[in-house]
């Protein structure tokens, strides 16, 4: 519940419109990133890191890999806006931390990306998880685990997160890996 309301307040101060009226979602995190002051780089130089957030004298800075899918690369940038947000300091995400500051910005970046009210309409919807992974531009895990954490009756999403967790670690899809502890119990 907290970071779904801290997450809103981001949304209603960045004057996104939630509404499932648009062909794809409304919320630009690039924009809200740059709305908060911080600068914003894509990198093809990182390997396992997917993304940092690094304060400092000379300002704030998220960078994210750009060897990973677009899709992967929002969350990245709304895990790093969300170390921000969440006062943490300055801290390199690596692949499929379970460290607890890790979890809360993958909490907070899912609530940012998949705000409460969007799922709960396009659940009413009757959309697959992958239409919901299209229309928010994230990927179908984090989809899938966003509903499972909300409590919504999506079959697929179900369905998806059982075929998925008995996949072997090695034949994981890359751009998805970066989520698999976002909601880590």
């Amino acid at each position: 519940m907290k970071y779904n309301n801290l997450a809103l307040n981001i949304l209603q101060e960045n004057n996104v419109e939630l509404t499932t009226n648009a062909f794809i979602s409304p919320i630009r995190i690039s924009e809200i990133i740059k709305n908060y002051g911080i600068t914003l780089k894509a990198d093809r130089t990182f390997e396992s890191v997917s993304g940092m957030y690094i304060p400092s004298i000379n300002g704030i800075y998220i960078f994210v890999n750009a060897n990973y899918h677009y899709n992967h690369m929002r969350f990245s940038m709304a895990h790093e806006l969300a170390h921000h947000v969440l006062g943490h300091t300055s801290y390199i995400s690596v692949e499929n931390s379970t460290h607890t500051i890790e979890v809360e910005a993958n909490k907070m970046a899912a609530s940012i990306l998949m705000p409460t009210i969007v799922m709960d309409e396009l659940a009413e919807r009757k959309l697959d998880i992958y239409g919901m992974a299209q229309w928010l531009r994230v990927s179908p895990w984090a989809a899938a685990i966003r509903c499972h954490a909300l409590g919504l009756s999506v079959q697929s999403a179900t369905n998806y997160l059982e075929q998925h967790r008995k996949q072997p670690k090695d034949k994981e899809i890359k751009y998805i890996s970066h989520s698999n502890t976002f909601f880590s119990t």
